[in-house]
C-alpha cells in the first residue's frame, strides 16, 4: 500500500523511463533544394546540342567554356579527319573530350554545320569556324566558310585574303577575292596593311596577275604643258632635234686644240643647216621603191647622201 500524499496530491505513476532533464526541441524544419540555373548561351541557335533530351542521339561529350555539347561520334567523324583517329583510333577511350582553346559559340556552329544547318556564319563568328575546321581538317565545313567569305562576308578585303591564306581556303575563294579588286588603291591599302599571307604561291600569282592587268589598262599620260622643243631655241637647236647631226668625237685634253674642234664642230652644224633649207624647199618628193634605203651614211665624203 503506498503511502498517502498530503495535500491531496497523487503520486505520478510509475515508468521505466526517466524523465528528461531539459525541454524537448523541435525538429529544424526542411530547406528545399535550389534548383540548378543553367545559363542560356546569348547567341543564336539553330539546333541545340547542350541539352541530352534524347540519349540515343548523342554518344560523347565536347565541353567548351565549361558548357557540354552533346554530339554523335560518327557524324562528326564522317566531317572530321582528326575526330576520327580521336574517336575510334587505337587509343580512343575519351567519351568527354575538354577543348581548352575553343569557345561555346565557336563549337555550336561547327556542330550546326556539321549537321548541315544553313545561314549560321557571320562576320564575328566565321574566323573562329573556319580555324576550327582547319585545326580539324574538315573540308566541307571549311568549304561552307569560304563560301561564306567570298560572297557574303562584309569584312575587309584585306582581312578575307589573311583568311584565305592562313587557313588555306580554295583557290575559287582566292580568285573571287582578287577580283574584286578594281584599281591601284585596294592594292596599295593591301600592300600597307599588316596582315599576314604566309607562302601562298595562288594568292601571290593571282596579285602579280592583277598589278600586270591594271598597268596594262591604265592610260599613259602625257604631258602637253610644254612642247618638245620649246619655241624659244634658236634655229639650230631645232635643227639638231630634227635631224641628228653625228658631232666628231672631242680630243682628249693635251692631245689636240680645243679651239680646232669648235670650228669643226660649227662647220658641221652650218652645212646641216643648208641640207635642212635644202630639203625644205625641195618639197615633196617621190618615195623611194621599197627596199631601196632613203639614206646612205657615208663617213669619209658626207655625213648623208639622199637619192
Amino acid at each position: 500500500m503506498l503511502p498517502t500524499i498530503p495535500n491531496e496530491r497523487k503520486r505520478p505513476a510509475e515508468s521505466g523511463e526517466e524523465p528528461d532533464a531539459g525541454p524537448k526541441i523541435a525538429p529544424a524544419p526542411e530547406v528545399p533544394e535550389e534548383p540548378e540555373i543553367i545559363e542560356i548561351p546569348i547567341y543564336n541557335r539553330t539546333q541545340d546540342f547542350t541539352s541530352n533530351s534524347d540519349p540515343n542521339l548523342s554518344d560523347c561529350v565536347l565541353v567548351a567554356d565549361g558548357r557540354k555539347f552533346y554530339a554523335d561520334k560518327k557524324n562528326l567523324a564522317r566531317h572530321s579527319l582528326v575526330l576520327n583517329k580521336m574517336f575510334f583510333g587505337p587509343s580512343s577511350n575519351q567519351d568527354e573530350i575538354k577543348l581548352d582553346d575553343v569557345t561555346e559559340e565557336t563549337l555550336q556552329k561547327f556542330l550546326e554545320l556539321s549537321v548541315g544547318c544553313q545561314g549560321v556564319l557571320s562576320d564575328t563568328n566565321v574566323e573562329g569556324v573556319v580555324k576550327l575546321a582547319h585545326k580539324w581538317s574538315a573540308p566541307v565545313i571549311k568549304e561552307a566558310c569560304g563560301e561564306y567569305v567570298s560572297k557574303e562576308c562584309s569584312l575587309s578585303l584585306e582581312k578575307k585574303l589573311e583568311l584565305a591564306s592562313l587557313f588555306r581556303l580554295s583557290d575559287k575563294v582566292k580568285t573571287s577575292l582578287v577580283s574584286s579588286i578594281k584599281d591601284w588603291t585596294i592594292l596599295d591599302s593591301i600592300k600597307d596593311s599588316t596582315i599576314t599571307i604566309g607562302h601562298d604561291t595562288c594568292l601571290m600569282n593571282l596579285l602579280f596577275n592583277k598589278c600586270m592587268e591594271l598597268q596594262k589598262n591604265q592610260p599613259v599620260a602625257v604631258n602637253t604643258a610644254q612642247p618638245l622643243v620649246p619655241q624659244a631655241l634658236p634655229q639650230v637647236s631645232r635643227a639638231l632635234v630634227a635631224f641628228p647631226i653625228p658631232l666628231p668625237i672631242p680630243p682628249l685634253r693635251g692631245q689636240q686644240n680645243y679651239e680646232e674642234y669648235r670650228r669643226r664642230v660649227r662647220e658641221r652644224i652650218e652645212q646641216h643647216s643648208v641640207d635642212e633649207h635644202m630639203y625644205n624647199r625641195r618639197g615633196p618628193r617621190t618615195p623611194p621603191p621599197a627596199g631601196i634605203p632613203d639614206f646612205i651614211h657615208i663617213p669619209q665624203e658626207r655625213d648623208y647622201l639622199r637619192f
